[in-house]
């Protein structure tokens, strides 16, 4: 299952792009940086992957996939061990 959800904003930068997920990395005065990097691990640990894409000045396309038999069925991939948390 894919979600696509894009406006029509002013974009993100190219040089800004790379450290989106990076902990503590915000644009904001009073961000902590840490709001992407959480979405993007849980997504993950459903087997999922979240990928942004943007152009500065053209607006911002998020893309969110989840495997489709784990939303049918409700059921979340097996938990991975201490080892691989930080992947």
């Amino acid at each position: 299952m894919t979600i696509a959800v894009r406006d029509s904003g002013q974009g993100i930068p190219e040089e800004i792009l790379p450290h989106l997920f990076e902990p503590y990395f915000s644009t904001k005065s009073g961000g902590t940086g840490l709001g992407l990097g959480l979405a993007r691990r849980a997504v993950e640990e459903h087997g999922g992957t979240i990928d942004i894409r943007s152009r500065a000045g053209q607006g911002t396309v998020v893309v969110l996939t989840l495997p489709a038999a784990a939303m049918a069925t409700g059921a979340a991939p097996a938990a991975r061990g201490p080892q691989e948390a930080g992947r």
